[in-house]
C-alpha cells in the first residue's frame, strides 16, 4: 500500500514560554505554548504599580495615604554613644505604634505611618546616662517638626506631642508697608496660605493681598477649601503705623 502527499513532523519539539522578557521564559523552548506569564504588582493604586505584570507577586507596596494614616519621619542623631540608643512611640492608651528595637537601633532616619492624635516619644539608653548629645525630631509630610528632643540623662524620658490636619495650614505675611505720611492710605499686606483658601476681613474687605490701608489694626480669617485640610482655620492681626503729624513752629516778631 502507498501513498504520496505532504506532511509536517515535527522531531523533538519543546513546548515553553520563548518571550524572554516573561517571569517563566525557557530558554530550551522550541515552540511557543502561550504560558508566559509576568510577575509584579498589579494594583494600580500600589506605590510600584507595574502595568506590565499579568500576576500578583505579593509585593505591592503603599503609601500611608492608602491606609488613611500620615507620613511621619523621625530622625535621631548619633550622639556619643549611639550603641546605647533606642526608642518607641506610644499612643493614648499606651499601645506601642513603632519602636526601633534594642540597644543601639535608634539612631538614623524612620518613616512611619501615624492617625492623627497625640503620641508619647519614649527614650530610652542602656547605659543610664542619657543620650549623650543624641537628639530626635518628629516631623510631617510637609516638613513641619512636631516635636524634638533629648535624654539629658538617666535610663528613659518621655516627650508628648500631636499633630492634626491642620498643623501645616496658617497665613503667611509674604510683604507689607506702612503708610508713608500722616492722614495717607497707601499702607498695604500680601499674605498666603500656599492652598485654596477663603479671605475674610474682619472689617469687611475682600481678598487676600489688601491695598490702600490707612493706620489702624486689622484682622484677618483664613479658611481653607482646600480637601487635604478640611474645616482648617487660622487668623492674623497685623497694624499699620503712621510716622507722626509734621509740626512747624514760627516765631512772629516786629521790626
Amino acid at each position: 500500500c502507498t501513498a504520496t502527499g505532504n506532511w509536517f513532523v515535527m522531531v523533538g519539539a519543546t513546548p515553553g514560554c520563548m518571550d524572554s522578557t516573561a517571569s517563566n521564559y525557557n530558554s530550551l523552548a522550541t515552540v511557543d505554548d502561550g504560558s508566559c506569564y509576568w510577575l509584579g504588582c498589579i494594583d494600580s493604586l500600589a506605590n510600584n504599580f507595574d502595568s506590565t505584570a499579568t500576576v500578583d507577586d505579593s509585593s505591592c507596596t503603599y503609601s500611608c495615604a492608602y491606609y488613611g494614616l500620615q507620613e511621619i519621619t523621625v530622625v535621631v542623631t548619633p550622639g556619643t554613644f549611639p550603641g546605647e540608643v533606642s526608642w518607641n512611640i506610644t499612643d493614648t492608651s499606651g499601645a506601642i505604634v513603632f519602636a526601633s528595637g534594642g540597644p543601639g537601633t535608634g539612631v538614623g532616619t524612620f518613616n512611619l505611618c501615624l492617625a492623627y492624635g497625640c503620641y508619647d516619644f519614649n527614650m530610652f539608653d542602656s547605659f543610664g546616662d542619657g543620650w549623650n548629645g543624641a537628639v530626635f525630631t518628629v516631623t510631617n509630610d510637609a516638613g513641619i517638626t512636631l516635636a524634638t528632643g533629648t535624654l539629658p540623662t538617666g535610663l528613659s524620658g518621655t516627650q508628648n506631642f500631636c499633630f492634626d490636619p491642620c498643623d501645616g495650614y496658617s497665613i503667611s505675611v509674604d510683604n507689607s508697608g506702612d503708610v508713608s505720611c500722616n492722614g495717607g492710605s497707601d499702607g498695604f499686606v500680601d499674605v498666603s496660605t500656599g492652598i485654596c483658601t477663603i479671605w475674610n476681613w474682619l472689617d469687611g474687605a475682600s481678598g487676600g493681598d489688601r491695598y490702600n490701608m490707612s493706620a489702624g489694626t486689622y484682622t484677618l480669617v483664613a479658611t481653607s477649601c482646600d480637601p487635604n485640610y478640611p474645616g482648617c482655620v487660622d487668623s492674623l492681626t497685623i497694624t499699620i503705623t503712621e510716622p507722626a503729624p509734621i509740626t512747624a513752629t514760627m516765631l512772629i516778631g516786629n521790626e
